[in-house]
């Protein structure tokens, strides 16, 4: 409650705004503030709109740092969102102010919406600057719109902030974002004096697009040239890096590099390298490195407890999660998820649902969707019910949602069941996505679509087709290998199997072993 003497009321002015308005901690204060102000004064003329603007905005920032996800945090910024925009439209004179606050609120949120204020902003005659370009390279990005992000590109140049760091920076990310690392790399060359972000800039970028292999040969250059020195957050990027390739390797020269330059491994580099060593299936190391962090915070905690329960360590990881929350750390969403989906998967589905009870406004369609899986696998139809009923609800367009509850139904004999969630399905016009796996080879990379697709059709497109015999009802449904590089010879593999083996990434492993005569890795994909 906001309480002031009748003098001040009468004086109500931007200073008292300045003055109250770092005091209020939600929205309903600021709202209630504005009602005063306005009060006090009815023709509009001295309201303080910048200051209000101002005040959303780091209450929206800080909102989105605690990365809340629940249905009350997403309605609490939906309701900021509206009241910016109420807010811009209801000022007499929007300065370049104005419109930068607004621009940069809906950047990430409602990239169109910052287009259409930037587009708003030039009708006004108001000139962009170095506060206007990064957010709106960050939202042309985001939409996407790469014509407008060019023209955007452009407009740096024409207004002279090629030679801004912090703008040319976000021209680098948001190229990134538009599958372009060319023009990204070209942005990066231009840089005259290159500092660690924008090295950093780079890399990031070359992650985000997958050419993970680039961010190790530009770290490589990066430590030999010597002109910029790497921090914790080029470490972390290689790192992450290394763990999409699996490059076990490099990533363990980086953390010698990074012990050998006498980088302390503080929680960003050391949950990088608790997550490289977890994906590559080196959980000793992993734990090595996490036993090793000095200051560990809810990024590192979450990346071990993740690693156990990746490398299919439940009880460690459940351990691991209940010795956090002794530490005084408050859990997140992605530790409830990811204890949803251990006790599900170790078949602990009455403890797992009680789990989800105690937590309601946290629970998301990741944790059910652990849950339904695991259902489906126990065909425990009791529980099944009960999360069918609350994801549906929270995922009416997902069509995984609706084929493993009708095959819940269908494994319990209840063909009714399961033929209405298919009807529903029809119904709401939900249309399943057929699975696919990835097979690399010959410096190709082919696509091998799961069984879902025709039962006959052209698999691989370079150099591989894949065609599904159906002759015999006890026949598994055979890929036919056509070679275009050996006279189109087709091999033909039909065998009697198990269902097991029909799943379509043991045919891709198969075909791809068969194909390029080479031992295939396996990343773990869980």
């Amino acid at each position: 409650m906001i309480r002031t003497s009748s003098s001040a009321t009468a004086s109500a002015s931007p200073s008292l705004a300045s003055k109250l308005l770092p005091k209020c901690r939600s929205l309903a204060a600021v709202k209630q503030l504005h009602a005063h102000l306005l009060l006090s004064h009815p023709a509009h003329r001295s309201f303080p709109y910048n200051h209000f603007l101002s005040k959303l905005l780091s209450l929206f920032a800080s909102a989105s740092a605690s990365a809340s996800s629940s249905s009350s945090a997403i309605t609490h910024s939906a309701a900021a969102a509206d009241y910016v925009l109420l807010l811009l439209a209801s000022h007499p004179a929007p300065t370049a102010f104005s419109y930068n606050v607004a621009i940069r609120f809906f950047a990430s949120s409602r990239p169109c919406t910052s287009l259409r204020l930037f587009l708003l902003m030039l009708r006004s005659a108001l000139r962009p600057d170095s506060y206007t370009l990064p957010f709106l390279l960050l939202a042309a990005a985001r939409y996407p719109a790469p014509s407008l992000a060019r023209g955007a590109h452009a407009l740096l140049e024409k207004i002279g902030l090629k030679s801004h760091d912090h703008t040319v920076h976000s021209l680098i990310t948001m190229y990134s974002y538009l599958d372009d690392p060319g023009a990204a790399r070209r942005v990066f060359d231009g840089i005259p004096c290159r500092d660690v972000v924008s090295w950093n800039a780079m890399m990031k970028a070359y992650g985000r697009v997958g050419i993970a292999g680039e961010v190790g040969r530009m770290f490589r250059a990066m430590v030999k040239e010597g002109a910029v020195v790497p921090n914790a957050v080029t470490v972390a990027i290689v790192l992450a890096a290394c763990r999409d390739e699996g490059d076990l390797v490099l990533g363990r020269w980086v953390e010698e590099w990074s012990r050998s330059a006498g980088m302390e491994k503080d929680s960003l580099v050391g949950s990088a390298l608790v997550g490289m060593y977890e994906k590559c299936g080196e959980i000793v190391e992993a734990q090595r490195v996490f036993d090793s962090i000095t200051d560990k915070d809810v990024v590192a905690w979450n990346a071990m407890i993740t690693g156990y329960a990746q490398n299919g360590m439940s009880n460690e990881a459940i351990s691991l999660f209940h010795c956090m929350r002794k530490a005084g750390i408050i859990p997140k969403i992605e530790h409830y998820s990811c204890m949803v989906d251990l006790l599900a998967r170790s078949g602990h589905l009455e403890e797992a649902w009680d789990f989800i009870e105690k937590i309601p406004d946290k629970v998301d369609a990741v944790m059910l969707g652990a849950l339904l899986a695991a259902c489906q696998k126990c065909k425990n139809v009791e529980i099944g019910e009960r999360v069918i009923n609350r994801i549906i609800q929270l995922e009416p367009t997902n069509s995984w949602n609706y084929v493993v509850s009708s095959k819940i139904y269908a494994s319990s004999d209840r063909l009714d069941d399961s033929a209405k969630m298919r009807g529903l399905m029809r119904e709401r016009g939900v249309n399943k996505t057929p699975g696919c796996s990835w097979v690399e080879g010959t410096s190709r990379r082919h696509l091998n679509p799961g069984s879902g697709w025709a039962a006959r059709g052209s698999l691989f497109q370079a150099g591989i087709d894949f065609v599904w015999a159906n002759d015999a009802s006890d026949v598994l449904p055979a890929p036919i290998i056509v070679d275009n590089f050996s006279c189109f010879e087709r091999i033909a593999i039909r065998a009697k199997v198990n269902s097991t083996t029909r799943h379509p990434q043991n045919l891709t492993v198969e075909a791809g072993s068969l194909f390029f005569l080479i031992s295939i890795d396996l990343l773990k994909d869980l």
